[in-house]
Order: structure tokens, then sequence, then C-alpha cells
């Protein structure tokens, strides 16, 4: 039980109206509280009856024995305890059922909240600053992380998206190195601290899993694992299965504090953040973390203390790395059920121009220990109360954040350079290079002469007779997953069954691709035709695609305003919240959009030269048609090329830039869309919104998703049906 029933009982030294408060500043049910210690007088009351009928019976079983004795008559009094002896029964079960109640109850009603907390529901607004370190760097100029792990060749997304599905990458080479390194620095600091390190389970029973976790947590964050016994769930937190380390023990108060220092993979569903960081590897749902956890004394002013302690060592953790960061303290509306105070630790992400979290460190006090039982010291005489441990736990390192922060921190124009304190844990690299382009650049040319034959061998290739081979049996592999699939929907399958199956099809298909360079079409099936590739524009024809750079002044302001009001419209939809009240937050939502467009002349998430042709002023439309006539008038130079002189030195092909649009008289132009494809992950950008939604109706709409000669169609593809139809419902 996380808070002491005597808590809730005036005449056990309770006080009731500090918890009403606490449940007050954290905007929780107030009404809960009264209806505990209704629930309580009752239960209270039942054990009351149940000892005085258990007297009554004993005082009518001494008289039985006496009248036995003196061989009387006594068999009403047999009866008339068997009778209490059924009451007694009732009321046991009675009791019982009441003690389920109030505890459930109780583990609804959050810690106290400690007075030093910022009365609020607002994070944005009203989180206090504690304190701040170093000097954030300028953002003009800067790129993106997940830009940079790009480059540095750090990390596949689309590959790992193939594979696992949404916020799923793989990390590769360099990646796997900073993972590493950030992991093994961690350990060596605290260590140096005199932390003890554990690498816990990573799934842990439901009946442990509950004493640590809200109930909420098992629906928006905690993946479940079936198929041995009891139902287990997949860790979020090293903090999780630590809580239960010593579960049932009683701790030597000499032997504390115990400090521990958590490395575990961490694994997060992240349900409640749709459209959020939906790029790189800042919200995923895999990713590995040193934690910090103490047990203390429970002693409030301890474990307070102890607080500002840990606190404390992630600030020299990230001092020492050269991140730029704030502390804040988090407002009592955000705070989880077992905390009464928590700190935030934000670095500064110069590719954001803005503050992130990397750190949340929590006074748990005795919440989490009621509920895995664990004492310290001996009960003494006069005291009335168990005691029970305080519990602490605080990031140290989330690898994957940690990476991100360094390489927007200390990005260099040829790539990124190491932290000197990371550097021994690196093998003694100290600088990253690019070593690929940035996917917002034109792909690296490429000469005719060498491009040609590899097509040619590839048709002679695609003409030889798959019969007992590779590919033959994974077209069989596909098509065996394709009717398991329909034979599941048919009997109505649950929906993670269904999915799981749909990614291991997805898998097939995607090595059946890299089999044979080519995406997979059912045995006997003939592609439709598509548009004709057009060529190439100019440099003239084709608009410059602009240098990307972080928004600033009006333009920022109001990117942040609809960013706000779009999660306030998802989080009133996944509330079921009534019409009226949604629609007037969309109409809020539009007006932003619209001052927006108005003033940068482009939609959020595009780019100016991404903007749809569409919003063009008619005259820029009449010059784009004249254009397009007269281009059609010249003589057609590709026909030129047919006879090349035969010493002539290969011609090198200009990459073209990035179509304005991928729509040609309002229908859905695929050749534009792959060369958009090219540049961009997505069609307006690096982030989803509904124009991927609206292009993927209208490729629905043709009947096929099998583009032989679209690769980066395909690959756009396969990572736009990864999410789900809610997951794309949200896009904006």
């Amino acid at each position: 039980m996380p808070l002491d029933i005597n808590l809730f009982r005036i005449d056990r030294g309770g006080d009731p109206d500090k918890i009403r408060e606490s449940q007050r500043r954290r905007f929780a049910s107030v009404e809960l509280v009264d209806d505990i210690i209704e629930k309580d007088n009752l239960w209270r009351q039942v054990t009351g009856d149940i000892d005085n009928l258990k007297k009554e019976r004993n005082a009518i079983q001494k008289q039985v024995g006496i009248k036995k004795k003196a061989k009387e008559e006594c068999e009403d009094m047999v009866q008339q305890i068997q009778q209490i002896t059924n009451t007694i029964e009732q009321k046991e079960a009675e009791k019982e059922n009441l003690k389920v109640l109030i505890d459930s109850m109780v583990g609804k009603v959050g810690n106290l909240v400690d007075l030093t907390v910022p009365v609020s529901k607002d994070e944005d607004k009203d989180n206090a600053v504690v304190s701040t370190w170093g000097n954030p760097r300028d953002p003009a100029g800067l790129l993106n992380h997940h830009d940079l792990l790009w480059r540095i060749g750090g990390y596949e997304p689309e590959r790992g998206v193939g594979v696992a599905g949404h916020r799923a990458y793989f990390l590769r080479d360099v990646g796997v190195l900073l993972n590493q390194a950030f992991i093994n620095y961690g350990i060596s600091f605290l260590r140096q601290r005199q932390y003890c390190c554990l690498q816990p389970p990573y799934f842990m029973k439901k009946s442990v899993m509950s004493g640590v976790a809200q109930l909420e947590q098992f629906d928006e964050e905690l993946y479940k694992v079936s198929g041995d016994g009891e139902d287990k769930y997949l860790i979020a937190t090293s903090e999780q299965p630590i809580c239960g380390y010593h579960m049932g023990e009683w701790l030597e108060e000499k032997s504390l504090p115990l400090r521990y220092c958590g490395i575990s993979t961490c694994f997060r569903k992240e349900a409640g953040s749709h459209g959020k960081d939906t790029w790189g590897i800042f919200r995923v749902h895999q990713f590995e973390k040193v934690e910090q956890f103490v047990i203390c004394e429970g002693d409030l002013e301890k474990s307070q203390k102890l607080q500002e302690e840990m606190s404390h060592a992630a600030e020299e953790f990230y001092q020492s790395l050269g991140f730029p960061y704030r502390v804040i303290n988090i407002v009592t509306g955000a705070l989880n059920n077992a905390a009464i105070r928590k700190f935030d630790l934000e670095c500064w992400f110069p590719g954001y121009n803005a503050y992130r979290e990397l750190v949340s460190c929590s006074n748990c006090t005795d919440y989490q220990s009621r509920a895995m039982e664990i004492r310290s010291g001996i009960k003494k005489l006069g005291e009335t109360e168990k005691k029970y441990v305080h519990m602490l736990n605080a990031t140290l390192c989330a690898t994957g954040r940690a990476i991100c922060c360094l390489l927007e921190t200390y990005q260099e124009p040829n790539g990124v350079r190491i932290p000197d304190v990371l550097v021994p844990f690196m093998g003694g690299i100290t600088f990253l290079p690019f070593v690929r382009d940035s996917k917002n650049a034109p792909s690296i040319p490429q000469s005719v002469s060498t491009k040609k034959p590899k097509d040619e061998k590839k048709s002679s290739e695609e003409t030889t007779s798959t019969a007992d081979t590779p590919e033959s049996a994974l077209v069989a592999a596909i098509t065996a997953k394709g009717d398991e699939i329909r034979t599941l929907k048919a009997a109505k399958a649950d929906k993670a069954t269904v999915t799981a199956k749909v990614e291991e099809l997805n898998a097939l298909k995607n090595e059946y691709q890299t089999l044979t360079g080519k995406p997979y079409a059912p045995p006997g099936s003939t592609a439709k035709s598509t548009p004709a590739a057009t060529p190439a524009p100019t440099a003239s024809a084709a608009p410059a695609l602009p240098q990307a750079s972080a928004p600033t002044g009006p333009e920022a302001e109001l990117l942040q305003s609809i960013t706000t009001v779009g999660e306030e419209v998802r989080t009133l939809k996944a509330a079921k919240a009534d019409k009226d009240t949604i629609k007037a937050k969309v109409d809020e939502l539009l007006a932003l959009k619209t001052r927006y467009q108005e003033l940068t002349g482009h939609a959020p998430g595009q780019t100016a030269a991404a903007a749809p042709t569409d919003s063009k002023p008619k005259s820029d439309k009449k010059e784009a048609k004249n254009a397009k006539s007269e281009s059609k008038a010249a003589p057609a130079k590709k026909e030129e090329k047919a006879t090349p002189a035969p010493a002539a030195k290969p011609a090198v092909v200009s990459a073209p830039k990035p179509p304005a649009s991928v729509w040609v008289n309002g229908k859905l132009d695929l050749p534009s869309l792959e060369a958009k494809l090219k540049v961009f992950s997505y069609v307006a950008g690096y982030e989803p919104t509904a124009e991927d939604n609206r292009v993927l109706a209208a490729i629905e709409a043709l009947g096929n998703t099998n583009f032989t000669t679209n690769p980066q169609t395909t690959r756009w593809l396969r990572n736009i049906t990864s999410f789900s139809a809610e997951e794309r419902a949200t896009w904006n």
C-alpha cells in the first residue's frame, strides 16, 4: 500500500486534511480521500463486529462445556454457536473485500507533495528554474541530430522501421561506439562516487511491477510479454526492478544509504506521444540508460538532501561533457504518484533551438518501499508505525538523448568533435567526419557510362527463371504468411496478434526486395503502368533548395503555438471530449496555421521551396505554363545522345532539385514524388504531415504499390504504413 492507511485516521494520529491538500495541489481527486475514509470506517466497524461475535461465541462455548459436564441439555446453545460461526464467516468475507477495495483506492492517491513544488498543471509556463550552467550555442545554421547522425554514418532509421516498425532503428558503426562510450563513462563516473553497479532483469512479474508502476503506465508505456506462465512486462527503466531488489527485507540502518548504478536497456510504448519527436533517436521504443538509485533511512530531511546530491551528480556529469543545461523544479500537476518532488535537468539542443530533458530526479520517500515491504531498523518501544526506507531515483545518462545533444553541441562544418572526457571511451577517436551526404542534399552524381551497364545486367537477370531458388522460397513464404493473416482477420483475432504477423510479412517482403532488387509482386500479377519519368529539370527551371535554418522571432512563436494547440487537440480526442470543445480547439489551430502561412508564404512543416504550387499567384502559374510549352517546343536533347562520340569522356548527370509539388493538374505525379523523396524523408519535409496521408490515399486509389523503378517511393511507403491509422490521423 503506497500511503499508510493510518494517515487517513484522525484517531491514529493521521491528518486527512493534509492528504486532501496534497491532492488539490496535484489537481487530483480530493473526493477520493473521503471515499477511502468512509470505506475504512466500514472496514473497522466490520472488524469490530467480528471481534465481538468471537467473544460472544467463546462465552457460549464455555457455558456449553459446563452443561455437558453436568449432563444437561444444551442443543439450542450448540445451534447458536453454529449461527454465530456462519455470521463470522460472512463478515470475514465482507472484511476481505473491503480491504481489497481500500488498497486499490489508496493506490490511486499520490504521495504527499513537498511544499517547495510549484503548484500548476502547465509545465511549459510554470516549471521553476533552479539553476543554469554554460552558454547555449547560437542555433543559426546548425543541423538537427538526426541529420548529423546520418551524415557520420551512425544509424539506419529506415532499415530499423522495416524490421521492427515505427520508431525503430539500427545504430551503426560510430553510433554504436558513442552509445557504448556513454554507458562506460556513466559506469566509471558513478563507481567513483561509491555506487554499486546492477544490471537487472529486463522483464518483471505483473505482481511486482504493479507495486512500482501506475495503472496508466501499463497502457501507455509497458510492453507485455506472454508465453511462460504468468504474464511479464518489459522494464521502462532499471528503477523498476531495482525497487524490488530488497523486496521483503529488513535493512540495518548502519548499512544505509545504499547507492546503486542501474545499467539496462529500456522499453517504452510511447503510446501517449503520437506525433512527438518522430525523427531521429530522441524518443524511441528501445534505448540504453544508466540510472542512479538510492535507498536511505525513512527520514524526510535525509532523503531530501540525498535528492539534491543526486541532482548535483548529474550536473557534474553534463558539465564534464560541456553540455549547457538548466535544472527545473517540475510542477505538481506533472508529478507521478510516487514522487513528492522532481528535478529535471534539461540540456540545450542548438539544432532544436530549445532545452530538452535528459535527467529526471525524484524523491519517492516510502511510497514504493511500502509496496515492496522494505523496512529499516527495529521498531522501538512506544512506536506505533513500521519504519520503511525511502527510495530515490535519477537518470544519469539516457544514451540516445545524450548522443543527440553531443551531435548538436559539437557539430562542425565537416563532422562532429568528441568532448575530451569521452575520448578514452571512444578508443582515442577525437573527431567523427561526415561520410555521406545529408538527406536534404542532392545525391552524389553518377556518370552515364557506369550506370547503364549495371541496369542492362539487372534487366538480363530479371528474365532468368527463379524456380528452385531463394527467390521462389521467399515467394512461397510471403504467400503463406499472407494466407495466415487473412485467416486471422477472418477469425477476428486480436489486433496485437495480427500486427505481429503483418510485421513478419513486411520483413519477408523487405528480404525479397534486398535479394531481387525489386519490390514483391504477387505471382501472376501485372504492375499497372506508371507515368513515364520526365526529364530532370535544368538548373534554370528548378527552384533552388533553400538552406535550412532554425525559425526565429514571430515564426518560431507561431510554430510553438501550433505545436501546443495541436497537442491539446490530440489530448481532447484521446479523452473523448465533447465535439464543441474539440471543434473550438481545431478552429484555433487552423487560425494559427493561416497566420503562419500568411507570415511565411508556406505551410507549417514545409520549406518555402516545398510549398504547394496552388499557392502561387496566377501570374507565376502563367509564366510556369509558358516555360513548359517552350520546353516542349524545343528539340529533345535526350534523343541526341543515341550516338555519342566513342572517345568522349563520360558525362556527369546533375542531380535534380526537388520539385515544388507532387501534384500536376490535381493528380499525383509519381516522378515528382520520387524526386521529392530523394531529398526529404516525408512529402513535406522531415516530419510526417497530412500531406503524406493525402499522397498515400492517392497511391491506394491507383491500386498499385509495387514501384520497381521508384525505390524512394517504395521506401516511403514502407515507412508510412508502419504507422497505425490512429497515429496517421493525428498528423497536421
